[in-house]
């Protein structure tokens, strides 16, 4: 049976961000500063709009449509808060990430390697539970406004559009998806990173209780001093490890 690599339970949510330009980069190239620059001007008409309508809810003194603004960028400040983080710290999330390839975290006894596969799978429960969640939200907000006469909207127009509403009900649900599919992917970054360590804890511990075990089976019909010598090296490896997670 071919052993999982840590990687694979963040592989699928780190392509979609390079893809996107929400990943963080070393070397930044012309194409990801273009991204970049893109990202950050949505970000800024999504902000303003949003202002806007906590200004027209103030000034009508809409309490009701003021809560809901609010509601709504509460998430919305907090998905940049993420983003800004992963991206200010770029060389400590890149490092983050390189250490699941590493044997450093890889390893470990293939029996041992169920710790991963269950992050994995909880993974893409996590991501289809997600999906399914931004779907369903957008299906009400942005999508139903274009169809019906439905005013259930996530992010209200600062103003009239006139004729032109459809057009900004339109740009809406793009708005939507391209939110919903950020969030999904940092979330799903964070929480995963965290369960691989959690999954890396028990690993650990696993191979430190079972370390005498470990080293007579691999040394089998061999001296006492050549099992302690593999010991003691299971151990060291056990020390990286833990050290490895704490950093």
């Amino acid at each position: 049976m071919v052993q999982m690599n840590c990687i694979q339970p963040v592989l699928k949510v780190t392509n979609i961000l390079k893809r996107g330009g929400l990943y963080p980069n070393s070397t930044l190239t012309k194409a990801q500063l273009v991204q970049l620059t893109f990202h950050f001007c949505y970000y800024l008409l999504i902000v303003i709009s949003l202002l806007m309508n906590v200004m027209k809810a103030v000034k009508a003194r809409n309490e009701v449509e003021l809560n809901r603004i609010i509601c709504v960028v509460v998430p919305i400040v907090n998905l940049m808060a993420k983003i800004v983080t992963i991206l200010r710290n770029e060389k400590y999330v890149l490092s983050i990430v390189e250490d699941l390839t590493s044997n450093t975290f890889n390893r470990h006894a293939e029996n041992l390697n169920d710790y991963i596969k269950l992050v994995y799978r909880i993974s893409e429960l996590m991501w289809k539970y997600y999906t399914l969640t931004i779907a369903a939200f957008l299906l009400i907000t942005a999508v139903l406004p274009i169809m019906t006469n439905i005013e259930i909207i996530m992010i209200p127009p600062p103003f009239d559009f006139g004729k032109y509403d459809v057009i900004y009900k339109i740009i809406h649900l793009i708005t939507g998806i391209y939110l919903g599919v950020s969030s999904i992917c940092y979330d799903s970054l964070f929480m995963m990173l965290m369960a691989i360590c959690v999954a890396q804890l028990y690993i650990l511990s696993d191979r430190l209780i079972n370390t005498f075990q470990d080293a007579k089976l691999s040394w089998r019909n061999k001296s006492n001093k050549a099992v302690d010598i593999k010991e003691m090296q299971i151990i060291k490896e056990c020390i990286i490890l833990h050290e490895t997670i704490n950093q």
